[in-house]
């Protein structure tokens, strides 16, 4: 019986031992309408940097499009104030484009879908796939807004006498694929905008993430 209950114990830690090391599972970021509930279908955002020491910063809007074709996005002012306005496009462009995105981020190696600094904010494109949702995340363009610097597998570095665009070249391929699937789909979610919008009153919310 002691033997047992010894073997039984054992066990037990052991399961436990691999609860605890196991991964939490992490819910997509999407942005949900806040009259309707119903989450948009395609979303650019920012995520500040540090959450544990600012953690009221919280996920920032650029871009969400919903399936009937309502556009929700960020014009920044001439102060630097942000401000969401609400537009409308076509549903059956928006459907091209969550088609199109979503086979652009499958052609990244899963492993290479996210580029992060520690510290550092970042930006996401969110799509939901058809077999879930699918994420791009890259630091990199905040960086790159300075034109002295170059963001590169190993980190952020200073452009030199080469050019970044060379410097680029030496990256691995994976880094290189998220580069350039970032582009693309920052291109096709972008051309949803309507040139003009309507101020948005009720801003979507942040769940998951």
């Amino acid at each position: 019986m002691r033997a047992s209950f010894g073997t039984l114990k054992l066990a037990l830690g052991l399961a436990l031992a691999c609860l605890a090391c196991a991964p939490a599972r992490v819910e997509p970021r999407v942005w949900v309408d806040a009259t309707s509930g119903i989450a948009a279908a395609l979303a650019l955002d920012h995520e500040a940097g540090n959450e544990i020491f600012a953690p009221e910063l919280g996920p920032t809007l650029d871009v969400a499009v919903w399936d009937d074709g309502t556009v929700v996005w960020s014009r920044e002012g001439g102060s630097g104030e942000r401000t969401l306005l609400r537009g409308r496009v076509e549903p059956e462009r928006v459907a091209a484009a969550v088609r199109a995105i979503a086979a652009r981020i499958e052609t990244v190696p899963s492993g290479e879908r996210s580029y992060r600094v520690p510290d550092s904010g970042f930006d996401r494109i969110a799509v939901r796939g058809e077999r879930g949702w699918l994420e791009l995340a890259s630091a990199h363009e905040g960086f790159e807004q300075n034109p002295k610097l170059v963001a590169l597998d190993h980190g952020i570095t200073a452009v030199d006498e080469r050019g970044r665009a060379a410097m680029l070249e030496e990256a691995s391929e994976g880094f290189r694929a998220l580069r350039a699937a970032w582009a693309d789909a920052r291109r096709e979610l972008e051309a949803l905008v309507p040139p003009t919008g309507e101020p948005c009153e009720s801003p979507p919310r942040a769940s998951g993430g």
